[in-house]
């Protein structure tokens, strides 16, 4: 057995906020991708004659 019996309870919450730390890190990394992708999109785009 792993740790004290009745502890998996508390063992698995733990390590449900790791996970939860890693999963919001990589939502401000697409969040900040996309607001770079947006703001330089712009520059890149000709505006069109059908527009």
């Amino acid at each position: 057995m792993m740790g004290q019996e009745g502890d998996g309870y508390r063992i698995a919450l733990s390590n449900l906020e790791a996970g939860r730390i890693g999963i919001a890190t990589q939502a401000v990394g697409m969040a900040r991708a996309a607001f770079e992708a947006a703001v330089n999109t712009p520059k890149s785009v000709k505006p069109s004659e059908n527009c």
